[in-house]
């Protein structure tokens, strides 16, 4: 994790992928959410069988409200 946007600070120096293999014993792999809904959308979903597929996701950008960027 190389940031955390203010949230979970503690969580910069968290191994994940360690704590999934000594509770679970399997592999983890973490990415964004936008890129996890579109590789599950290729695989599973309306993206399936297609070679190329494009996803446009709109949101706050990981701000918060407060934040005065």
């Amino acid at each position: 994790m190389l940031s955390t946007n203010g949230k979970y600070d503690d969580a910069v120096d968290f191994n994940f992928c360690e704590w999934s293999r000594e509770r679970t014993g399997l592999p983890l792999r973490m990415d964004n959410d936008e890129q996890s809904a579109l590789l599950g959308e290729w695989v599973y979903g309306a993206g399936r069988g297609v070679g190329d597929l494009m996803m446009v996701v709109f949101g706050m950008g990981g701000w918060h409200s407060g934040d005065d960027r």
